[in-house]
């Protein structure tokens, strides 16, 4: 009874510490993120998109100005970083205002416009979503939920977190999906051929074929993004008589995941799959381990099962975009040290507004 106490005692604590703190989140100013993404890739050189002159700078001139007109381009950043290899990437959250970079190896390979759009605007739905500083505040709160259910049974909560990463690339997967479904029709209201995009992919997956299972990728696989944009664009958009491409239906997540049965159903999935592996886990311990029971494995596989459900649903969550009336973040990851001198992960919001 003491435990259950001290475990809602510490919920409590941290739900408090997050909703009513007052220190203000921090986030990278547009120049100190690239600068600090920059230093992780050996110093690459950037440069801002209006200072870049090198191969297809137009094109990003073009792009920008396009999106900024039809309002979808508000207060960005946009950057140029010089690395051969084809990327692009948002800051998610994690700079103010947001940033996005393409890298000029992707770049120097655009044959068109359309194709930069495609690139751009998925980076830019990231932004939107703040999927990085998201992700990174659900992660923090499911290594929260995972203590309280696992305690001090560092074996089994040793063995869950190894799983808690494998759910967090099938959910880095959806968010890329999404980012993909969401970018094709914000390019085609930007007056972009969505199959320009389409072609993108293809090209990817040409050029960087995976090798590894599905599974262990943050991305999905680039020729099952090309199958599934090209199946939006032949289901929810036309070509109209004057040549411009139009949406004709919203296209909407396959997996059902934006909608409450359907996070519902996700979650128990999770849950099952996750309780049967406890009981896989709880069946390796009984062959190694001689003071290991019966009731241990049911009481381990009941805690896998719970821990699947409770982060599937954690991290199926849209958090909202945290700002204020300024544009600056409000939330940030800290830690906090608790009364018996546990280091805690906490998501640390700023409530005024």
């Amino acid at each position: 009874m003491n435990r259950i106490r001290q475990y809602f005692s510490l919920l409590f604590f941290l739900l408090t510490l997050t909703v009513f703190s007052q220190d203000a989140a921090k986030s990278y100013a547009p120049d100190d993120f690239m600068r600090a993404v920059s230093k992780d890739m050996n110093n690459a050189h950037f440069s801002n998109a209006r200072d870049y002159s090198g191969n297809n700078s137009k094109l990003v001139q073009n792009v920008v100005a396009k999106f900024t007109a039809a309002g979808m381009m508000k207060d960005y950043r946009i950057y140029v970083m010089e690395k051969k290899e084809w990327n692009a990437f948002a800051s998610a959250g994690m700079s103010s205002p947001d940033v996005v970079c393409v890298w000029t190896g992707l770049l120097d390979d655009m044959k068109s416009e359309d194709e930069l759009a495609g690139v751009i605007a998925h980076e830019i739905t990231h932004n939107n979503h703040q999927d990085a500083s998201s992700e990174i505040a659900k992660l923090t709160a499911a290594s929260v939920i995972n203590a309280i259910i696992f305690g001090n049974d560092e074996k089994s909560a040793t063995s869950q977190g190894m799983l808690l990463l494998f759910m967090q690339k099938g959910f880095s997967r959806t968010q890329e999906y999404r980012a993909d479904r969401e970018g094709l029709v914000m390019a085609v209201k930007a007056g972009y051929d969505p199959r320009a995009t389409v072609n993108i992919w293809n090209k990817m997956a040409d050029k960087y074929p995976n090798s590894e299972p599905k599974i262990f990728l943050d991305h999905p696989a680039s020729k099952d993004r090309a199958a599934t944009l090209d199946k939006i664009v032949k289901e929810n958009m036309k070509q109209g008589a004057d040549g411009k491409w139009l949406v004709v239906t919203e296209p909407t997540d396959p997996k059902g995941s934006t909608n409450v049965t359907g996070r519902f159903g996700k979650a128990i999935k999770a849950g099952l799959f996750t309780g049967v592996l406890g009981v896989g886990y709880g069946g390796l311990m009984l062959l190694a381990d001689n003071s290991y029971s019966s009731s241990n494995l049911i009481n381990d596989s009941g805690k896998w099962a719970l821990s699947g459900f409770a982060v599937s649903l954690l991290l199926d969550i849209d958090l909202p975009a945290l700002k204020n009336k300024d544009g600056n973040k409000q939330m940030a990851i800290t830690a906090i040290r608790t009364p018996n001198g546990e280091i805690v992960p906490c998501v640390m919001v700023n409530v005024r507004y």
